[in-house]
């Protein structure tokens, strides 16, 4: 039978004895002997309530998944003719999402046919956001094209991710957002309008005839 060095349930040295003799200790004292370095020489055991010790796991364990922010991904939307004084604006809210631990997918809208054949301008105004979020972002996935949109998504540089503390700041920009995108989802509505041709009048000449793609 070979020895093991056994250890109390306070962590004091109870010095090498035989597995039996361990065993019999654990036994009086209404505890488990549990093996806690095999490959040591002698292997080291210590004294301890095995299924309290599992059940304090499971709890800490618990707690840290209870207490860990899920990462979400939040969108920030705007007109491909924005002014630089709005852009601005957004790549602040990009920043508040991200230092709040979100990543975040930046989004430019196009208008109509004539906006959507000059996709270089939606890129250049992500490009603008990006470098004034570049100390706070890391790029995930780089700006391409779907549909009428031309997007990139962004995730937190580390260390910049702060507690969520709802300042006037914060609140002030979310307001700001807020506003911003009221702006553009009636700028969607007017569009959705303009895409609804009206026939012409019969006695109109030369009139303009409805644009390819637009609804019949």
């Amino acid at each position: 039978m070979r020895d093991v060095r056994v250890i109390d349930e306070e962590g004091t040295q109870l010095g090498v004895m035989p597995t039996r003799e361990a065993l019999d200790r654990a036994r009086e004292l209404g505890l488990d002997l549990v093996e806690i370095a095999p490959n040591a020489t002698p292997p080291v055991c210590r004294l301890m309530d095995f299924g309290r010790y599992k059940y304090e796991q499971s709890r800490k364990e618990r707690e840290t998944r209870k207490n860990q922010k899920q990462q979400e991904i939040k969108e920030v939307r705007f007109k491909v003719l924005i002014d630089d004084h709005d852009l601005e604006t957004y790549a602040r809210t990009v920043k508040r999402l991200l230092s709040e631990g979100n990543k975040v997918r930046v989004t430019a809208m196009f208008r109509g046919a004539r906006q959507m054949s000059h996709p270089e301008i939606g890129e250049e105004r992500i490009r603008r956001i990006a470098t004034l979020i570049e100390s706070d972002s890391v790029v995930e996935s780089p700006i391409r094209l779907e549909g009428r949109m031309l997007s990139m998504l962004v995730s937190p540089r580390p260390g910049v991710v702060t507690k969520n503390v709802d300042t006037a700041e914060a609140r002030a920009m979310r307001d700001a957002q807020d506003a911003l995108d009221a702006e553009n989802d009636e700028a969607e509505g007017e569009e959705e309008a303009e895409l609804v041709p009206t026939p012409p009048a019969p006695t109109q000449v030369g009139a303009a005839q409805p644009q390819e793609g637009t609804a019949p």
